[in-house]
């Protein structure tokens, strides 16, 4: 079983012709000044083994992770997860601060719109883990303690 060091972000869509998806993720390497293979943390993982549990972080740690919880059914296991396996992947990656995404804008799948956001944050509390749900627009201050956590989605 060999191992290999990779850079994530050589397998990321933006390396293709520009679509929609490639787009987005220009914008979010520009709001969050990542730049491919000068910032991004290196990871040893194992192809043989689809558990997060083979994901090694080198480099800097994550203080904040965006991770996606939303637009999930169980047939599209194999390109979406379920709100509690976004938490589950922020605590195998050893995250401390969880910011979901990928909820909030329309709904592709058949789960009601804020059901993702909803599943998320209640597992969080369950595991303890640090989330943030700021609203859309909203900022986070990565040194502070407060972080936005209200269920503004619920007055909508």
């Amino acid at each position: 079983m060999k191992k290999k060091y990779i850079n994530q972000i050589h397998t990321d869509v933006s390396f293709k012709p520009k679509d929609i998806i490639g787009l987005m993720t220009d914008y979010f390497k520009m709001k969050t000044k990542l730049r491919p293979i000068k910032n991004l943390p290196i990871v040893l993982s194992d192809k043989n083994n689809e558990s997060l549990e083979s994901v090694t972080w080198f480099g800097h740690s994550a203080s904040l992770l965006k991770m996606e919880c939303g637009q999930y059914d169980p047939r599209w296991s194999a390109i979406h997860m379920l709100p509690e396996e976004t938490v589950q992947a922020h605590m195998d990656v050893k995250g401390e601060l969880l910011l979901p995404i990928h909820w909030g804008a329309f709904t592709l799948a058949l789960h009601e719109w804020s059901d993702p956001i909803e599943r998320v944050t209640k597992e969080a509390k369950r595991l303890e883990v640090k989330i943030t749900t700021p609203q859309i627009g909203e900022s986070i201050t990565l040194k502070s303690t407060d972080y936005p956590s209200s269920a503004w989605w619920r007055e909508i």
